[in-house]
């Protein structure tokens, strides 16, 4: 599935189940127990991909979700050699975007993107057993003094937070519950929140 160009209507959040079906759960994969992930703002990931190629190798990353991409409709799509690359470019103003890598040797379906109120989200998940999935969601969501859109805030209705959820972000909200030097803010108290509600653990250590 991939993002369309801004329609009459707006988008819908993304609808998928944890269950795996019968030709997923037939497909043959390396199984593992455990995977690396970097989560990283890359504000233009066009000059910086060197080095990114470089620490993905050096600390063998299973995947790496970047925001901010800044690519742009006719931007080549970056390329990492022995990775996937997922991406979702912003379509209704510039910068933000993401794009997300993942080794070819593991097996990942794309489960789409979704952007609403400047809040941009790309899903995937990576199977990990016979009838065991992790879902990825890759999300930012700019400052709300950003420009060039007409609502910015925080939409995590279009966030999928399923059991086996891993998300990874850059959100713009400050709390102490994950940043201890930023004071805390309205969208801060949000993400908590939601947060909250939808049972997650807060991974960031400081």
């Amino acid at each position: 599935m991939c993002v369309k160009k801004l329609a009459q209507s707006p988008p819908k959040k993304l609808v998928f189940s944890e269950e795996v079906d019968d030709i997923s759960a037939k497909m043959v994969t390396q199984e593992k127990e455990s995977l690396r992930v970097i989560q990283w703002n890359a504000e233009a990931i066009g000059t910086k991909m060197f080095e990114l190629k470089a620490r993905l190798k050096e600390e063998d990353v299973d995947v790496c979700l970047v925001q901010e991409s800044h690519l742009k409709e006719k931007s080549q799509t970056p390329f990492i050699e022995g990775y996937k690359t997922i991406r979702a470019d912003r379509k209704v103003a510039q910068h933000g975007g993401l794009v997300s890598f993942v080794k070819k040797s593991l097996i990942v379906e794309e489960l789409g993107s979704v952007a609403i109120d400047a809040t941009e989200t790309s899903s995937f998940r990576i199977r990990m057993g016979k009838e065991k999935w992790i879902h990825f969601t890759n999300v930012y969501v700019p400052p709300s003094s950003s420009k060039g859109q007409d609502v910015i805030r925080l939409n995590t209705e279009i966030i999928p937070a399923l059991k086996s959820s891993l998300i990874c972000g850059d959100f713009n909200g400050h709390s102490p519950m994950w940043d201890g030097v930023q004071p805390v803010d309205e969208r801060g108290d949000a993400m908590v929140d939601w947060v909250t509600d939808k049972h997650l653990n807060i991974l960031n250590d400081g």
